[in-house]
C-alpha cells in the first residue's frame, strides 16, 4: 500500500528538479542573449521564478481562505463584528468614564480583544513576497492608531501612554509572531528578494516600534527563527560529497568540477544573504 505512494512522491521530486534544471537553463539563455556581458557563476542566481500552474493553483487557495476568513466574525453580535466597533466603544468608555476605565483595567483588555481581528485580517499576507500590503494599510492598524481621539477631551499622562503604545504592543504580540512563523515556513534564505524584503522590513519594524526590544519573547524567538532557518539552508544546501576516486577520470571529472564550483558560489551567495542582516538595524 506505501508503494504507489512512494513512487508518486519520487515523480513529483523528479518533475520538480527537471522543472528548475529548465528555469536555470532559461536564466542562463537570458544571459548570453544580452549585449553587454555580465560576469556570472552558476550558483549565484536565485530560483525566484514558480512555474504557471503553480501560482494558479495558490492564487486559488489564497482566494478560498481570505472568503473563509471573512465569514469568521458573521455570527457575532453587532457590537464586536469588527474591530471597528469594538475600538468605538473602548474609545466611548474611555473618554466618557475614564475612572471605571482605569480600574477594569480597559487598557489592558483591548489590546487582547484586538488579536483575533488583527489575526484574521492578515491571513495571507507576508512582507517576502512583492506588491504585499504595508502594515500601516491594514483597517486593524487605522483604527487603532486613531483610538481615543476626541476634540478637546482630557486624559492623564498614563491613559495617553497606553494609547501611544496600543498599536506597538498589538505588533509585538501579533506580527511579530507572525513573521517568526513566516520565517520558519515561506521565507527561502537563497531567494535574494525575498531577503531583502524581509531585511527591509525588519529595519522598518524595528527603528518604529519602541516594543520591539532584545529583551521580550516575541523578538528573541523571531531572531532564533532566522538564525536557524539559514542555519539549516546552509547546512542542507551547500553540500559538497566525496566523490569516489573512478569519477576522477574522462567526461566524470568535468561534472564534479562543475558541480563544485556550482556549490562553492552557492555559498558566496548564501554568505551576501547573511551580510544583508549584519547591515541592517535589525
Amino acid at each position: 500500500l506505501c508503494l504507489p505512494s512512494a513512487n508518486l512522491q519520487e515523480s513529483e521530486k523528479l518533475t520538480r528538479v527537471a522543472e528548475r534544471e529548465a528555469r536555470r537553463t532559461r536564466r542562463r539563455l537570458a544571459r548570453e542573449r544580452l549585449v553587454v556581458s555580465v560576469g556570472h557563476h552558476d550558483g549565484m542566481s536565485s530560483d525566484d521564478e514558480e512555474p504557471s500552474r503553480c501560482i494558479v493553483d495558490f492564487s486559488h487557495l489564497m482566494l478560498e481562505c481570505r472568503e473563509k476568513a471573512n465569514a469568521i466574525f458573521n455570527d457575532l453580535n453587532e457590537d464586536f463584528k469588527s474591530i471597528e466597533t469594538v475600538c468605538e466603544r473602548f474609545s466611548n468608555w474611555m473618554n466618557c468614564f475614564p475612572s471605571t476605565y482605569i480600574k477594569c483595567f480597559g487598557n489592558l483588555c483591548l489590546p487582547k480583544l484586538a488579536v483575533p481581528y488583527v489575526q484574521q485580517e492578515m491571513i495571507g499576507w507576508t512582507p517576502t513576497e512583492d506588491g504585499m500590503q504595508p502594515l500601516e494599510s491594514f483597517v486593524w492598524f487605522q483604527q487603532l492608531i486613531r483610538f481615543g481621539y476626541k476634540a478637546g477631551a482630557q486624559h492623564s499622562q498614563a491613559d495617553e501612554l497606553d494609547v501611544i503604545y496600543l498599536v506597538p504592543n498589538v505588533v509585538l504580540k501579533v506580527v511579530c509572531p507572525l513573521l517568526t512563523e513566516l520565517v520558519n515556513k515561506v521565507w527561502d534564505p537563497t531567494s535574494g528578494k525575498q531577503t531583502r524584503r524581509l531585511v527591509h522590513f525588519l529595519d522598518n519594524l524595528f527603528t518604529n516600534y519602541p516594543t520591539l526590544t532584545p529583551q521580550s519573547e516575541q523578538v528573541c524567538a523571531l531572531v532564533d527563527a532566522i538564525y536557524h532557518r539559514m542555519d539549516e539552508t546552509i547546512s542542507t544546501e551547500l553540500f559538497t560529497p566525496i566523490f569516489p576516486k573512478n569519477m576522477s577520470d574522462g567526461k566524470q571529472i568535468q561534472m564534479v568540477l562543475n558541480f563544485c564550483e556550482r556549490q562553492f558560489w552557492f555559498g558566496v551567495k548564501g554568505a551576501r544573504k547573511c551580510c544583508n542582516f549584519a547591515h541592517s538595524a535589525f
